[in-house]
């Protein structure tokens, strides 16, 4: 039975400014399959309640399911490997499911955020991916 080697890469996305989302393009010429998008989100005192979702290029928009409350640090990863999501404000780790995430050169990865607030951060950001071109 022949092995197959997986070109895997871990790549550096570059942290956003405070209140701002996360936000990276495929090189040109390159083709991705996510395999995970892992950020820690570190919500402001502001009193509101935010949802976060991925969008890899187009290809689907995946929500957390799960409000993010003021004064809260929560890892979130986005993964082709798990489908366990959190349930409640309790849980400080969320892990989406996000199927087969494939992100042609030139599309952006990136986060969307409803009501986040000016002092919200997006932090020790994590993208690995399997180059596939």
């Amino acid at each position: 039975m022949p092995i197959q080697v997986r070109n895997i890469a871990v790549i550096a996305v570059a942290q956003p400014a405070a209140g701002a989302e996360i936000s990276h393009t495929v090189p040109t010429g390159k083709v991705w399959r996510v395999l995970s998008l892992t950020a820690l989100l570190t919500t402001s005192a502001g009193v509101a309640n935010r949802e976060s979702l991925a969008n890899f290029g187009g290809n689907g928009q995946y929500p957390t399911g799960t409000t993010h409350v003021a004064s809260q640090a929560r890892v979130i990863t986005w993964s082709r490997y798990n489908g366990v999501r959190g349930v409640g404000s309790v849980h400080l780790a969320l892990n989406v499911p996000i199927g087969d995430a494939v992100v042609l050169g030139g599309s952006t990865i990136t986060t969307s955020t409803a009501a986040i607030q000016v002092g919200d951060q997006y932090s020790n950001i994590s993208l690995v991916v399997e180059e596939l071109g």
